[in-house]
């Protein structure tokens, strides 16, 4: 059968091993120093439909979304430990639109603009996260301000995946759903 000495041995080589790998996690973990993160990404605004002209007069028949412009948006991020992010965003959307009003067979175009003005809170969940490297999905949440009408309304923004690349100053590319865009790129500094 087995050798009993040789499964001594193992189970040596084993426990050390493990000794081992705990201490160097031990190791890396003293070694992170809290990071403060300030990014810039441009997005493409998804306008999530009609929100930018909600309350609008029952007079009009038709509302049309025409154009939406790039989702802006500044982000400020504290990481007190290796895999959490906690921080604000600020974010200016834009779209326009053309209302209809069909009366007595006559058609009656008006163009409006309407402008985002919104704040969120946010927390990331950082996967990977090495000095010059990291992966990172994240939630946003707060309020905006519709310059259409003066509507004040929750936002939100789920990023699903996203990467950063570089050391201090790096690169960001983001997918996510809400007001920060569907499809977002960046730069940003880490101090």
């Amino acid at each position: 059968m087995f050798n009993l000495n040789f499964c001594n041995y193992m189970k040596n080589k084993i426990l050390l091993s493990a000794i081992a790998l705990l201490f160097s996690i031990a190791t890396q973990a003293q070694e992170f120093t809290p990071k403060m993160n300030l990014q810039i990404t441009v997005g493409e605004n998804n306008a999530i439909g009609n929100n930018y002209f909600d309350g609008e007069d029952s007079n009009y028949n038709e509302l049309y979304i025409d154009r939406c412009l790039p989702a802006l948006a500044i982000s400020a991020l504290y990481e007190p430990i290796r895999f959490i992010q906690i921080g604000c965003d600020v974010v200016v959307n834009a779209a326009s639109c053309n209302k209809f009003l069909y009366v007595d067979n006559r058609t009656t175009k008006e163009s409006v603009t309407s402008f985002l003005f919104g704040a969120m809170t946010s927390v990331r969940a950082v996967y990977v996260n090495t000095d010059k490297f990291a992966i990172y999905s994240g939630l946003s949440g707060g309020f905006c301000r519709y310059s259409y009408r003066n509507n004040i309304k929750v936002i939100g923004h789920i990023t699903t995946c996203g990467i950063r690349y570089g050391s201090k100053l790096y690169g960001t590319v983001e997918i996510g759903v809400g007001y920060k865009g569907i499809c977002s790129a960046g730069v940003g500094y880490r101090f």
